[in-house]
């Protein structure tokens, strides 16, 4: 996905918004979800309380692959793999990774356009658009001020599965997006590693053979996003 993703000049990337969160349960499926809580978590001696989610929660083995499901069984998707250009504006669909790209300004934006109208009519909401192009970035932005009220704003510090799952550590760079277990600088449009979430692990624990094992498998764990590295 990474080589197709840069098989292009200029690239774009996107989440979905709170997409676990977007697909119900039934309700006979409901009772797998039981869990215990507090019935008055500010309580000194508060009761314990059963309670059931109704919503598909983040962390389920099966939830991507539901999620995945649901999303390539959409009317307007299946339609759009049957275009001309096969769907290229969901290929590059990662659970709820967006990235993709095109050969100029133009069929970029349009490939942003087609691909927020497809997933709005699922009832999910692209965002945290990047791009290493300027220029499609700011036509990218003055569309979605327009979207404003249109959707709910929930917390923009939520994550997606692909960056969580692979352990990403935070940036402070404003050019660094995180891009399937590796980084991508959007400004000089180059994937790199950041070791620096290994480094503050490794220099935590003590010297033993136990977290030495546990650092090589963190190692392991990034390189196999490229095997030939390994």
């Amino acid at each position: 996905m990474l080589v197709r993703f840069r098989s292009n000049p200029i690239a774009i990337t996107a989440d979905i918004e709170n997409a676990f969160l977007m697909v119900g349960i039934k309700n006979e499926h409901k009772d797998m979800l039981w869990f215990l809580w507090f019935d008055d978590p500010y309580s000194v001696d508060p009761s314990i309380i059963v309670l059931r989610f109704n919503r598909l929660m983040f962390g389920l083995r099966p939830s991507p692959s539901i999620l995945g499901a649901i999303l390539h069984a959409s009317p307007r998707l299946i339609q759009e793999k049957r275009t001309r250009n096969g769907g290229i504006a969901i290929k590059g669909l990662y659970v709820d990774d967006l990235l993709t790209g095109e050969k100029n300004v133009a069929k970029t934006f349009e490939i942003y356009y087609r691909a927020k109208e497809i997933m709005a009519s699922g009832g999910f909401n692209l965002r945290k658009w990047s791009s290493n192009s300027k220029e499609v970035m700011q036509q990218i932005e003055r569309a979605e001020s327009k979207c404003v009220g249109k959707y709910v704003n929930h917390r923009q510090d939520d994550e997606s599965y692909a960056k969580l799952s692979t352990g990403q550590p935070t940036t402070k760079s404003d050019d660094a997006v995180k891009l399937l277990g590796v980084r991508w600088n959007i400004s000089a449009d180059i994937l790199f590693f950041d070791f620096t979430e290994l480094q503050d692990y490794a220099s935590s624990q003590p010297v033993t053979k136990g977290s030495v094992l546990k650092l090589v498998a963190k190692i392991l764990a990034h390189l196999a996003y490229f095997p030939r590295l390994q």
